[in-house]
């Protein structure tokens, strides 16, 4: 993972603490008296910025611990979690209502340097509390902006630390706008803003340098350290073959042990432990070039050539000038330090040939370099011919980077695979011949100077937070010093402003502020004294307007009055009734624009396809005194039709000043005229019906001499139709009486089925060629009604199936008990009508059919009589039919004692009383 530069790092910390401190105040003081003088909120906004306080100064805790590297790493990034969390919960509308002109004494910004474990629960924190910061308005959009940001930082930090860190300097110019933006109406908060912004860029700055330096110093003391040890291990392995003449010495004087017979591979480990423990590897050859013994078996066969081939062995091995020699050779990619001595017998002759030669040495393998490794804290590598032959764990993934990294430099920081690695190199030469085999590098890590850098960067780090925090104190100091006579004028202004003009600032100094005080307090007393002019002429007129306001609200009719603009400027609640209009909606427009209506003839009826209402009430009202009957449209498309009086307002001179329209809703008066007019019509029509056949039969029987029969037959007639006549005109006495209230029914508990059974069997007496089917579902409960009135609902009822099913189609008549109800239901199944009908059935002079040829006789008054019974003892009926399959009616009426419960689970069957059979 790419390394945190240290500056970056230090920068980061310094805003997050700024920042989320910043926000914590911003929060607190939200609710402190503004310029505005708003207040805190105390329900559940008041607490949700309590609980986003904790939480930024939960973040500030962790964002301090994190940036001074102090306690464990866990601690500090969970507590920036739990202070993300908690501006989760307390950011939103509720919360940042009113920020703007808050006091808040810093700017800044949040920082994310949580480490990988709670990375992504910090970022799913932040991307909350961003969305819940969003929903406060345009104005928090820069901090939710900023806190999406800083979630992205917090879900790169575990795999692109560098990403993260600079996805806060962008979270950071966002939430900075964001504080400038809502510090920007209190002068305290905007120089403290400033102050604390230039701050804390000096200190992110000084720091930097200083971070800098500081890394810049130990990273030069780190490549020294390595180059020290490079030079060390290269002139220990150059020291190789010396070191190993010295331990093959002692053998010298053993050729017969070591040449003249061949060891066990037992003997010759042996040999190895006792003598030649601190080399690799030794091999005896003799005269002839061959080995003899050797150790360990494994020793690959190009070292045993190349130590065979080399011109040092072979001149010990012909009885050269020197009994003992070494070198440095490299062979397949290794490199070995060896020395050699002649073995001879201790009988043996100095000038003698030896009888062999007995070879040791050293290899520079990867677990030397491994030891080496260890034993040092660094990393190895050796290079033969420009490539990697050996390399220890610590060198890097990538030994070759590292080799063309360095290049011909003997020491580098450099950047491998996304990671910085320090080396430096060493060259490996024969110490005899001088020839450069390869060289020996040294690498380690940042993590090796971490704890020092560490250090510093505390050191560093707590300089600056108490640097800053010092400053800021004096700062506030003296800013609070010199805004506070600008903050004291401030609130008297607000005080003038909110009516109190006996406040004064009190402020007496000499200089600009002093001289704006007393204009101030000047102001105050000319203002006082012209209110007081003002109150009384105020008072003066609000008592008029009062008394006026009084009558056109209490007015029944609707007063609309309009400027000479013809604008309304007065519309009373009576006129918001009548146009369906809000009074808030109507003053300020054309009087043109809110009512529109046409003239109503004699008749006050107006066809709305031939008669549209398009016209403005303006077009049918003169500047003078006058009336009319109109049409007018409403606000929801429907009309009403007014009468509507209109009167110039004038002033002393006779100028127009505007005008006064009264309108009165006149529908009752028009409903009360078709009433009286469908009243007479039907009962002209309905008395000429039974009148005719009287009169014809009685004109028949006084002119002619007929005989018993006939006579009795036209006398049968006669007193039929006067049966009808006599039915008209009780019925429109029981109507009147009833509507008048002049007559009161005797309710008492009534036995439903019985009226039923007598009702039913008298309408098949009266009309034997129809079917009355009658269902009664016991048990039956007595319902509350009168028994006469009962039985004229019941006929009514029936009268209407008989009459509406010309085709003799059955009636029937059923009753039930229906919970805390008893249901009676006439069904016929008859013409029916259309379901959009049924509504208006139960209204006085009602017909469905009312044109003068219609098909069913009566009045219209049937159904609306059955109403008045019903309503009279707290009954309900309803009508449900359908154009030629029949109607419906229920009746529900209430049980006049207690409802007996039927035994459970048996089901009783419906009692059916059939017709009585054929005569």
């Amino acid at each position: 993972m790419v390394a945190v530069p240290s500056a970056l790092h230090l920068a980061a910390g310094l805003l997050a603490i700024a920042a989320s401190t910043g926000v914590a105040l911003a929060l607190a003081g939200g609710g402190r008296r503004p310029v505005d003088g708003a207040r805190t909120p105390t329900g559940p906004s008041g607490a949700l910025r309590r609980v986003g306080v904790a939480g930024a100064l939960a973040y500030a805790i962790g964002q301090l611990l994190g940036g001074a590297l102090l306690g464990p790493e866990a601690v500090w990034a969970w507590l920036q979690v739990a202070g993300l969390a908690g501006l989760a919960a307390g950011l939103g509308p509720a919360s940042l209502a009113g920020l703007p002109g808050a006091g808040l004494p810093g700017a800044g910004l949040l920082v994310p340097l949580a480490p990988t474990v709670p990375a992504y629960a910090a970022a799913a924190m932040a991307a909350v509390a961003a969305t819940r910061a969003a929903w406060a308005g345009r104005l928090a959009l820069p901090l939710a902006l900023g806190l999406a940001v800083l979630g992205v930082g917090h879900a790169l930090e575990p795999t692109q630390p560098v990403w993260a860190e600079w996805a806060v300097v962008v979270g950071a110019l966002l939430i900075g706008a964001w504080l400038w933006t809502i510090s920007s109406r209190r002068i305290l908060a905007k120089l403290l803003t400033a102050f604390v912004s230039a701050l804390l860029a000096m200190a992110i700055l000084t720091a930097a340098v200083l971070s800098t330096v500081s890394s810049a110093e130990l990273t030069a003391d780190e490549l020294d350290r390595l180059g020290r040890l490079a030079d060390q291990l290269a002139g220990a392995v150059r020291s190789w073959p010396a070191d190993a003449v010295a331990d093959a010495q002692p053998l010298s004087r053993s050729a017969t042990s070591l040449v003249g017979a061949v060891l066990s591979p037992q003997d010759a480990a042996d040999v190895y432990d006792l003598s030649l423990s601190g080399q690799d590897f030794f091999l005896t050859v003799d005269r002839a070039g061959d080995v003899v013994n050797s150790h360990p078996p494994g020793l690959a066969a190009s070292v045993r050539l190349a130590l065979l081939g080399d011109p040092v062995v072979a001149d010990l091995r012909q009885g050269g000038a020197t009994a003992e020699a070494g070198g440095l050779l490299s062979t397949g990619g290794t490199l070995v330090g060896f020395g050699a001595v002649a073995l001879r017998d201790p009988s043996t002759r100095p000038e003698d040939p030896p009888a062999g030669v007995l070879v040791t040495g050293r290899l520079l393998d990867d677990l030397w370099a491994a030891q080496q490794a260890t034993a040092l804290d660094v990393g190895v590598i050796g290079a033969i011919a420009g490539e990697p032959a050996v390399t220890s764990d610590g060198a890097g993934d990538d030994a070759v980077a590292v080799l063309d990294g360095l290049g011909e430099a003997t020491r580098a920081d450099l950047a491998v695979a996304g990671q910085v690695v320090f080396a430096a190199s060493a060259p490996l030469a024969d110490p005899e011949r001088g020839d450069e085999l390869g060289r020996l590098v040294v690498t380690s890590t940042p993590e090796v100077i971490a704890a020092l850098e560490r250090g510093q960067n505390q050191r560093v780090f707590l300089a600056a937070i108490v640097g800053a925090a010092l400053a800021l104190l004096v700062a506030v100091v003296v800013i609070r010093r010199l805004t506070r006579p600008i903050l004291q004028l401030t609130d008297v202004a607000r005080r003038i402003g909110e009516g109190d003009l006996t406040t004064r600032s009190g402020l007496t100094s000499a200089d600009e502020v002093g001289v704006l005080a007393a204009t101030v307090d000047e102001m105050a007393v000319s203002l006082d004294a012209q209110r007081r002019d003002l109150t009384d002429s105020a008072d003066r007129e609000a008592r008029l307007r009062g008394r006026l306001e009084s009558v056109t609200t209490s007015m029944g009719d609707g007063l609309v009055a309009v400027d000479v603009d013809g604008r309304i400027i007065t519309f009373n609640p009576a006129a918001e009734v009548l146009t369906g209009r809000r009074a808030a909606d109507a003053v300020g427009r054309p009087l043109e624009d809110v009512l529109v209506a046409q003239v109503l003839g004699d008749t006050g009826v107006a066809d709305p396809v031939t008669d549209p209402v398009t016209d403005p009430v303006a077009d049918h009202v003169a500047d003078h005194v006058g009336s009319a009957r109109l049409l007018l449209l409403r606000a929801d498309g429907s009309r009403i039709p007014v009468a509507a009086t209109t009167a110039p307002v004038r002033t002393g001179e006779g100028a127009v000043l505007g005008r006064v329209l009264v309108l009165r809703d006149i529908s009752r008066e028009l409903e009360v005229e078709q009433m009286k007019t469908e009243f007479l019509s039907n009962v002209s029509h309905e008395l000429r019906t039974p009148l005719t056949p009287i009169k014809g039969y009685a004109q028949v029987l006084a002119r002619r001499e007929l005989d018993p029969d006939r006579t009795r037959q036209f006398a049968a007639q006669i007193l039929d139709a006067t049966d009808r006549l006599e039915r008209i005109v009780g019925m429109i006495v029981d109507f009147a009486a009833l509507d008048s209230g002049r007559v009161r029914q005797d309710v008492r508990a009534v036995d439903l089925a019985q009226v039923v059974e007598e009702a039913v069997a008298a309408w098949r007496a009266a009309l034997p060629e129809r079917e009355f089917a009658l269902r009664v579902h016991p048990p039956l409960p007595p319902v509350s009604a009168d028994p006469a009135y009962l039985r004229r609902c019941l006929d009514e009822l029936v009268d209407n199936a008989v009459k509406f099913s010309p085709d003799g189609e059955p009636v029937e008549v059923c009753a039930r008990h229906d919970g805390s109800e008893v249901e009676l239901q006439v069904l016929d199944h008859g013409v029916g009508i259309d379901g959009g009908a049924t509504g208006r059935l139960f209204g006085d002079f009602v017909q469905v059919d009312g044109t003068e040829t219609r098909h069913y006789g009566g009045l219209g008054l049937g159904l609306g009589l059955v109403k008045r019974i019903l309503d009279g003892i707290g009954a309900t009926a309803d009508v449900r039919s359908s154009p030629g399959r029949g109607t419906t009616v229920t009746v529900r009426l209430l049980p006049a004692g207690p409802v007996p419960v039927p035994p459970l689970p048996e089901v009783v069957p419906d009692v059916v009383v059939p017709p009585p059979p054929p005569a």
